[in-house]
Parts: C-alpha cells; sequence; structure tokens
C-alpha cells in the first residue's frame, strides 16, 4: 500500500487531473440522483486535450470559478467555507500527486472518496433547500401538499437506494457482479471476484474471471492468481508454464517462487 504510482510526463498528468474534474461532476450528480451505485467506480481517462466532454468539463469549472470570483462579496463565508471543504478534501485524490488507477487507462473515482466531502456539499444542500423553501413561500409557487409530497417522493427513493445497496453488500459475489456490470474493464474487481469464485471452489468460473481479467491487464499479480488457479484444479503443468512467463515479478517474487516451490 505504501508503493506510489507517478505519472510519467505533465502531460499525463494534466490529463489525469482533468478526469477527476470530469468524476467530480458525477460526484455531485450522485448526491441527488445516486441510480447507479457500485462498488469501486472509475473513469476512462481522457486520450487527449481535444476531447469534447474534457473541454466542456474545463468550460463549467472556469465558469464557476469566473462565478465566485465575480460575487465573492455576495456569497456568505458559510457558503465558501464549505465549497473550499468540498475541493480541499477531494484533493489528495485528485490525481495531481500520483496515479490512483484500477486498470491501464483508468483512474479510480470510487465513492469512498466521498464520505469525507460529503459533509460540505450536505451542509450546502440544507442551505439551498431553506433558500428555495423561503422563495417558495414569498412567492407561493407550489402548495404545501406538493412540497411535502415531493420530500416523502425523495427519502422513499433514498430510503429503498440504502436497502438495495444494503443487500448487495452483504455478498461479495453479487457486488463484484454489479460492479462488473459497470465497469467491465476493472482488473482489480475481476481478480477479487475470481479470488472469491476459487474460496467457493468454483475454479472453472474463476479460470475466466482471471483470462478475462489479463485480457485488460496482464499483470504479473493476475498471471500468478491464474496460475494458482490451474494447479488447484490439478492441472499442474499448464500453472507452472503460466508462472514461468512471469519475466518481471516485481513485488510479488517471493510469492511467485514460493508457489513455484509448492
Amino acid at each position: 500500500i505504501t508503493h506510489l504510482y507517478y505519472w510519467r510526463n505533465i502531460q499525463e498528468n494534466l490529463l489525469g487531473f482533468l478526469t477527476f474534474l470530469r468524476s467530480v461532476i458525477t460526484h455531485l450528480r450522485l448526491f441527488v440522483a445516486p441510480y447507479d451505485l457500485h462498488f469501486d467506480r472509475s473513469r476512462a481517462l481522457f486520450g487527449n486535450f481535444a476531447d469534447p466532454e474534457m473541454v466542456l468539463t474545463v468550460i463549467l469549472f472556469l465558469s464557476f470559478v469566473i462565478f465566485l470570483l465575480f460575487n465573492r462579496r455576495k456569497i456568505s463565508a458559510k457558503i465558501l467555507f464549505f465549497i473550499f471543504w468540498f475541493f480541499i478534501d477531494l484533493f489528495p485524490v485528485s490525481q495531481m500527486i500520483v496515479t490512483i488507477g484500477v486498470a491501464t487507462g483508468y483512474i479510480s473515482t470510487a465513492e469512498h472518496f466521498l464520505y469525507k466531502p460529503s459533509v460540505a456539499i450536505f451542509v450546502l444542500l440544507v442551505f439551498a433547500g431553506e433558500y428555495l423553501y423561503r422563495k417558495n413561500i414569498q412567492k407561493n409557487l407550489l402548495s404545501p401538499l406538493v412540497v411535502r409530497s415531493g420530500i416523502v417522493a425523495i427519502f422513499t427513493f433514498f430510503f429503498l437506494s440504502t436497502i438495495q445497496q444494503n443487500i448487495y453488500s452483504s455478498n461479495e459475489i453479487a457486488m463484484f457482479k454489479q460492479t462488473l456490470q459497470y465497469a467491465p474493464y476493472n482488473v482489480r474487481i475481476r481478480e477479487s471476484y475470481g479470488h472469491a469464485l476459487t474460496q467457493l471452489r468454483l475454479y472453472r468460473e474463476a479460470e475466466e474471471q482471471f483470462r478475462l481479467a489479463l485480457q485488460h491487464d496482464p499483470s504479473p499479480r493476475t498471471k500468478i492468481s491464474l496460475a494458482k488457479d490451474l494447479c488447484d484444479k490439478g492441472r499442474y503443468w499448464e500453472g507452472i508454464q503460466e508462472y514461468e512467463q512471469i519475466k518481471n515479478p516485481g513485488g510479488h517474487k517471493e510469492l511467485l517462487q514460493e508457489n513455484l516451490r509448492l
């Protein structure tokens, strides 16, 4: 966990940061419409600076910064404080310092990154709710019944979403399968899914997951996992062949040697 991976050059670093900014838009959307929650969320890196989605992301954030600068005297100190809280808390995972990835060409945008930053957003949502409530009373736009019905509908949706996610999180197989529906390229989830299947002695299904993971990212760790799975099924010669194809095991050298010895 202490081994860090750094960007190869400034261009990649900047593309990584801009991809992170795009992920922030998704994170903000999740606070009001969490309809696609899943474990270990990720996002494909922008490939170049001409990507239309990247350009729109830059325009959106520049517009936001310009709005804050021109209206800084009108916006209360409390609101500014919580806006900065959100972005400062996300800075460690902003891809500016090191890469935080899940597979080649994909960065991690996991929802657990939002634990502390979410405090700021919830406070801002309360401020926004109070403002809209007062405006509604002043201008009598919506009847109290409509407002109450809307609030009940929103909280019912959140309540049912919470139940659904608790059901998924109670079973790791279900949680991994749900994530792979959204992100089939996520190697570490696919490999974890393979290990979970191995624990259930579903070796054929586990082998399929390890081979799919290798198609996306032929890493030594995944190669070792596949070889171990083959040996667990009694296909020792095939397993040894997979082990011997690993020329540079990196930090997995001792594991590779021990598995070969066994």
